[in-house]
């Protein structure tokens, strides 16, 4: 399971959460991503510097030896549940759960 934290969020904030994925018996990892500088004055809808840190996060966890590379999951808080879900959208991917994502694009 790929852990993606909301906008403001870094990777050490769910901790607990992965720490609860694997007491359920899920192998899981958060990432931290570079963020774009000055989020105050810019609020882009996707604050990750480059897509392909995306890329390398679901690369890294697929090789990973614990990690059946066909039973991938995403979960992800408001930006970060986003992100989950355009990933999704992409690549193979089992599931998704997405917290409070953003789904009014017009607003």
């Amino acid at each position: 399971m790929l852990v993606h934290p909301d906008a403001g969020g870094l990777a050490g904030d769910m901790e607990g959460i992965c720490f609860a994925l694997a007491q359920a018996g899920y192998f899981a990892a958060a990432v931290h991503y570079q963020r774009v500088e000055n989020l105050e004055k810019k609020n882009p809808l996707f604050p990750w510097k480059s897509p392909q840190e995306v890329t390398v996060a679901l690369a890294h966890l697929r090789e990973h030896p614990r990690v059946n590379p066909g039973r991938i999951g995403l979960l992800g808080f408001s930006k970060g549940a986003m992100l989950s879900l355009l990933i999704a959208a992409q690549e193979d991917i089992q599931a998704v759960v997405a917290y409070y994502p953003l789904a009014d694009f017009e607003e």
